[in-house]
């Protein structure tokens, strides 16, 4: 069973498909370049001290992340109908059509980000509440562990959604994703592994003047990593989908793979 999904040939299927999406849905990605840019110029203008004021600086996170979930949801559901069901989108925009499943996307988005993030929220507290290295390292390690498994797990829900599978429970992404995890996740880190040597890499030649704000390095940086986190973006709306293929037998149930996205 386990064999219908091999992460080497998975990661070469989804670059594949990512070609044909960049070539098919160029305006998208130009959208979520802009959109990416803005969120991330938006909050480097925010004074760092505001980031760091507790309460307040976990508000502007979470709004932060409730935003670009809002903006970039249209790109994401465009891509995974154009890898599912070979439907190219040709334009970005909020649906006249269909605004429930858009805002399903959205809440489930933003709370598998929420999901992910909330053991380096509970780490801080724990830090700040003096609890012991050792006791916060565990605690820590635990949390994060389960909270990515789960993400992981129920990531194929993005794509049902998207596509309008009839009857989407998160306990049949569960069921379908069952003894998968590691293999999703070693899917996703060798597909993403090549634009993070590229970000480190940038990072070092444009210098150390890119932390300071409204410099010509930092807005050089703020450019680049635009770029690359349109990329990444993209790559791994492609690798869901077709994992979301590969596994999704009862969360896809009537929807029929596209031909072009076997892996």
């Amino acid at each position: 069973m386990r064999q219908g999904l091999p992460v080497v040939a998975t990661v070469a299927a989804g670059y594949r498909e990512w070609l044909r999406v960049c070539l098919a849905l160029r305006p998208l990605l130009f959208s979520a370049f802009i959109i990416l840019l803005a969120v991330a110029a938006v909050s480097d203008f925010i004074p760092q001290r505001f980031w760091d004021q507790g309460v307040l600086g976990e508000a502007l996170s979470l709004a932060q992340q409730a935003i670009r979930s809002v903006l970039i949801a249209p790109i994401l559901i465009g891509i995974h109908r154009f890898v599912i069901l070979d439907e190219p989108a040709r334009r970005y925009g909020f649906p006249i059509r269909g605004v429930s499943t858009l805002w399903i996307y959205v809440v489930w988005l933003f709370g598998l980000d929420v999901l992910t993030g909330m053991p380096i929220d509970l780490l801080g507290l724990m830090q700040a509440l003096n609890v012991p290295v050792w006791t916060s390292t565990f605690i820590f390690i635990v949390l994060i562990g389960a909270a990515l498994i789960l993400a992981l797990r129920l990531s194929i829900l993005l794509p049902a959604i998207a596509v309008d599978a009839p009857g989407i429970k998160p306990a049949l992404a569960l069921i379908d994703t069952r003894g998968y995890a590691l293999r999703i996740l070693a899917i996703i880190m060798l597909a993403a592994i090549p634009w993070f040597a590229v970000s480190i890499i940038g990072t070092r030649l444009i210098g150390r003047r890119i932390d300071v704000v409204g410099s010509f390095p930092a807005m050089l940086g703020l450019v680049m990593m635009g770029v690359l986190q349109t990329i990444l973006l993209s790559v791994m709306a492609v690798i869901i989908s077709l994992v979301f293929i590969a596994l999704g037998a009862k969360t896809k149930r009537l929807i029929a793979p596209s031909a072009h996205a076997s892996v």
